[in-house]
């Protein structure tokens, strides 16, 4: 799979829609759709390209005749390049309107990647307020140890902090957080407390790479 520097939800994984699923997204009510193989579907398109006759089809089955029909029913349909965030969306809200269960937790209120300037302006207010120790990674050499990303539908904002591991700063830190998301609209968002880094260096010849590990959770904070 390709990927898809995604404005909205980052660096993802690369699928197709039709035109009218991915117009559709830019609006607060996204139609419902349909998917067939790798492509997501209005239900005009599904029907005028007649892409029922692929439903639980796998084209890795190499069966000629289904490749042949699905390549020229792919030529009918106009389509948009997208990435699998936007996917996932559209078909979280397609469950939603339709009464099903829904396929996942969408985060509908959380800081993503269109609002960079309000995750950095959270990331600023904490440095402020409180002083992280040295980030350890050998990657991140001369800044902190708190690293607060972007969310995306499936995934919040989440706010990483090492070495921190006193309870009574930890809540400090907590109350930071909470006051800077008081007026906001999107106050989805996971918090982790590290206990510390850990870091795994392989070496090759004159060149290293390095495996970050998981540490040791101290505390998780959800506020979905």
């Amino acid at each position: 799979m390709g990927m898809f520097d995604c404005p909205k939800h980052g660096l993802r994984g690369l699928l197709e829609m039709c035109e009218h699923v991915y117009a559709s997204l830019q609006t607060s009510n996204p139609i419902d759709a349909k998917r067939s193989i790798s492509l997501l579907l209005c239900p005009v398109c599904y029907e005028r390209a007649s892409m029922h006759q692929f439903d639980g089809v796998k084209l890795e089955e190499k069966n000629e005749a289904i490749v042949e029909a699905y390549s020229e029913a792919y030529g009918q349909i106009s389509r948009v390049v997208c990435c699998s965030e936007c996917v996932q969306e559209a078909e979280y809200y397609a469950a939603k309107r339709a009464g099903r269960p829904l396929p996942f937790i969408g985060y509908e209120r959380t800081l993503n990647w269109s609002q960079l300037e309000a995750v950095d302006q959270l990331e600023a207010a904490l440095q402020e307020r409180f002083v992280f120790q040295p980030s350890r990674r050998p990657v991140s050499k001369g800044r902190s140890s708190l690293f607060v990303m972007p969310g995306s539908f499936t995934e919040p904002l989440t706010i990483e902090i090492y070495y921190v591991t006193a309870p009574s700063e930890q809540a400090q830190i907590l109350t930071l957080i909470a006051e800077f998301f008081v007026a906001s609209d999107y106050p989805q968002r996971r918090i982790l407390f590290y206990e510390a880094e850990r870091w795994h260096e392989e070496t090759r010849g004159n060149s290293s790479s390095y495996q970050c590990l998981e540490g040791v959770l101290l505390r998780e904070e959800l506020v979905a």
